[in-house]
This record gives structure tokens, sequence and C-alpha cells, in this order.
């Protein structure tokens, strides 16, 4: 768990999934750089969708991206592709994506989801993931936490966090996976 160092907070646990005082950030009191994340040995681990322990992807090179030669790329020649699977969940409906640009430390993605697609709850063991949509409504659940997002918010699923979306309409954004890790298939 995390323990807010501000001198407000610090008798408390705080943070959504353990790893940040939202209360805290909400009003600019501290920065993010100011949280520990202390974990004790005996702490049970995370376990991942296959049932093992969520370091079972950590180093996998089969899910590890390659970092892009090009400093420049146009949209157009970007190919599309469709996704069956995230982590082996299969999706139900229409998705797609673009990978946008793919650095040492992380990949750019534009995704595409048909109204009514389900993301099954899934998560991501080797990587955080940052989002934002640009267009459309979607319904998601974070940990336990349920929000509707709309066009210009933002989310991230912490590594370990069971997730699951469902796009109320059309949707499409953008999402950041660092490090970089290719999930789908």
């Amino acid at each position: 768990m995390s323990g807010c160092v501000s001198s407000e907070n610090s008798d408390r646990e705080c943070g959504e999934f353990g790893v940040s005082c939202g209360e805290c950030l909400a009003r600019d009191e501290i920065a993010p750089s100011t949280f520990r994340t202390t974990q004790e040995p005996d702490e049970a681990p995370v376990i991942g969708p296959s049932g093992k322990e969520c370091e079972e992807h950590v180093d996998d090179p089969a899910r590890m991206m390659q970092a892009l030669a090009t400093l420049f790329r146009k949209d157009a020649d970007i190919p599309e592709e469709k996704i069956h699977a995230v982590e082996g969940a299969l999706e139900q409906g229409k998705l797609s994506l673009k990978v946008l640009m793919v650095t040492d430390d992380f990949v750019l993605l534009r995704a595409w989801r048909g109204k009514g697609l389900i993301d099954p709850i899934h998560q991501h063991d080797d990587h955080e993931s940052v989002a934002t949509l640009l267009s459309g409504r979607l319904k998601m659940q974070i940990g336990d936490k349920e929000f509707i997002a709309e066009p210009g918010d933002v989310w991230r699923h912490p590594p370990g966090v069971p997730h699951f979306s469902e796009a109320l309409e059309e949707c499409v954004q953008l999402e950041v996976k660092s490090p970089a890790r290719k999930t789908w298939t």
C-alpha cells in the first residue's frame, strides 16, 4: 500500500489502488513524486489472468515491442489491426487499433471501439496504461471503481489492477502503455 507523506494525511492509508492520494492531488497540496510505495515481503502476490503471479509476463520477449527508428509517421501509412483478444480475453464486439509510435519507454496507440463492444475484465501485470477518450462514451470499471468516460476524460490502469469497459457509443481513444508491451492478438 502507499502511504501519503503529506503531513495532513501521513497517518492514513490513501490512494486509489494503493498508488496515490487523490484527495491530496485534487487540492494540489503535494506532488505525485512525494508518494512512496512499500510492500511487505509477506503480502500476497497479485494474481494475473492466467492464475499465476503478476510477474508472469515480465521480460517476456513476445510481449516486448521494439522502438521504431522513425521520428515521424503519416497516419495513412500506419496499418490498422483488428483485435480479437486482449490479455487472452476475447473481445465482444468490434475493436481495432493503430500502433502510432513505439519508443524504448512506451507505445502510443489509437483504438476504435464499436458501439456495444465489451472489453472483458482483464489486467496487465507488466505495464501501466494511461488513456484519454477522443470521442464517444465509455463505461468502465477499474478495480472496484466505476466511471463513465466522455471526450477529454483521462484514466489509468495501474499494473495488476483488473479492469473492463463497454462502449456506450462508437469510441476513439489514445492510450500509452509503459513499458511498451503488445497485449493483443
